[in-house]
């Protein structure tokens, strides 16, 4: 770490900076000599030499400077950390009053505080630190003292994605044993442990949605589809909800939120199945709920699944709903990124759509047809175009054949290709790539397309060539030139 009296290494920009953004990027940036260490502190100037800042400098990564100082002179030392994150913890105890709701919360969101690269959760008197930049790691402990100045007597859990750490060059594999800390949220408890299988097993982000909703549940019948650890459903019996019962498929999150609401001293019934077949069935026993909350995990990580999630996310509603009493209160959530916002609206609408058009045509003209020419009528005037139409597509739509490509003619015929041709192949199927990074010394090139994983989670999916654009391999990880993939999430 340098010193207050060793002055900071210089890194030079190839033209004028106007942003305000504290990320530039390596293409930006004249590489310098001697070369700083990842994560290492530096003073930045223009092309002209003009100071702009001072801040992380990683040669390794594609966010070659994190400017974190823009003023001369302030030093970035263990007085300024110790600042910044009083600052923050300010801005959430005095302003937003968060204390008061709960001992749960974000104290220090990366870009958000000025402290680009680190995200830092409170859950009781267990502070827990993940690093998403190197020069954050580094300077760890002065970090870790400032957060003692501001939670005396908190105890760490720290971590860094292994994707993270090879994409910004430090190794961390952190503490894996930290104990668990049971948290206070509106009054109800809750169990955190980050050191778990599911994160912290515990998602802050749905605090004011939980508290809004339990509000509605005094003697009411609540269904909580996908409980993870029991959030909403603990919530509903604390606020007098006459029955709860708690639905996932995960043995080892009901275990966890069968231990919340114990420590509420409630009691739920817990039931680990597939939503699917279980909806199926208590929609075909007419066994009807007055709220039920339906908030599964992501539906998709690939691109290429997004259809299927959508229908998948489609017919979960529908069964959901199918359970609702006349009246009743549905709440559906959705954390799937890849699935943009107006096409879950869309999703939803039809299944509104197609439900409310069965209603008001279907099951009237049915009524009537069974009362005019007898009930065999309906099923007659219903259910035979159905099937002829069925026949139709059978008989006359050509389904492709699968496993085409993997034939021995036709992996025979790519084999012969050339590379170019392939690459060209590659190109036709996945558009202009965002960004070509060539690595001489490695003699490839990295072809970088952009996607969504989550509403802050900005992907990359690269395709490796070599000098004559043979595709050598191909991979995905998070996008960390992206502003919005720089905090955490669920």
């Amino acid at each position: 770490m340098p010193f207050m009296n060793t002055p900071n290494p210089t890194v030079r920009l190839k033209n004028a900076w106007r942003s305000s953004h504290p990320w530039i990027f390596q293409k930006l940036v004249e590489k310098p000599v001697p070369k700083p260490r990842p994560g290492e502190i530096v003073d930045v100037v223009d092309v002209d030499g003009q100071w702009i800042g001072r801040g992380f400098y990683n040669g390794h990564s594609r966010i070659a400077v994190r400017i974190l100082e823009t003023d001369f002179d302030v030093p970035v030392d263990a007085g300024w950390f110790s600042r910044k994150i009083a600052d923050a913890v300010s801005l959430r105890r005095d302003v937003l009053k968060l204390d008061a709701v709960s001992d749960a919360w974000r104290v220090v969101h990366s870009e958000g505080d000025g402290l680009s690269g680190l995200v830092v959760d409170r859950y009781g008197d267990l502070i827990v630190v993940e690093f998403f930049a190197a020069g954050m790691f580094r300077h760890r402990e002065w970090i870790y003292e400032a957060l003692r100045e501001q939670f005396p007597g908190c105890r760490f859990h720290s971590f860094a994605d292994e994707h993270v750490q090879k994409q910004e060059s430090f190794d961390f594999h952190g503490n894996t044993t930290t104990e668990a800390a049971v948290i206070t949220e509106y009054g109800v408890k809750f169990r955190a442990d980050p050191a778990g299988a599911h994160k912290t097993g515990f998602f802050a982000d749905q605090r004011d949605n939980r508290e809004w909703l339990s509000h509605r549940c005094a003697g009411q019948r609540v269904l909580d589809l996908c409980c993870n650890t029991g959030g909403f459903g603990v919530y509903a019996k604390v606020r007098g909800a006459e029955e709860v019962v708690g639905v996932d498929i995960d043995e080892d999150v009901i275990s966890i939120a069968k231990g919340n609401a114990k420590l509420n001293d409630v009691k739920l019934k817990f039931v680990q199945a597939d939503i699917f077949p279980w909806l199926r069935d208590a929609g075909n026993a007419k066994d009807l709920y007055d709220v039920v909350i339906l908030d599964p995990a992501k539906m998709t990580r690939d691109r290429e699944q997004v259809i299927a999630a959508l229908k998948k996310y489609l017919d979960m509603n529908k069964l959901a709903l199918g359970v609702v009493k006349p009246g009743g209160l549905f709440a559906t959530f959705s954390c799937t990124g890849l699935v943009s916002e107006d096409r879950k609206a869309s999703a939803i609408s039809i299944m509104f759509t197609g439900l409310t058009v069965a209603t008001l045509l279907g099951v009237p003209a049915g009524a009537w047809l069974g009362l005019e020419y007898g009930w065999r009528a309906t099923f007659i005037w219903f259910g035979v175009p159905g099937l002829l139409l069925a026949a139709l597509v059978f008989l006359l739509v050509r389904e492709p054949r699968r496993g085409g490509f993997e034939t021995t003619e036709a992996m025979a015929q790519v084999q012969l290709q050339p590379a170019e041709s392939m690459w060209k192949q590659v190109r036709r199927l996945l558009g202009k790539p965002a960004k070509v990074t060539p690595f001489d010394l490695k003699e490839e090139t990295h072809h970088d397309w952009r996607y969504l994983d989550g509403p802050n989670t900005a992907m990359l999916f690269t395709v490796v060539t070599d000098s004559s654009l043979r595709v050598l391999r191909t991979q995905s990880g998070p996008d960390m030139t992206a502003p919005e993939n720089a905090g955490g999430g669920r």
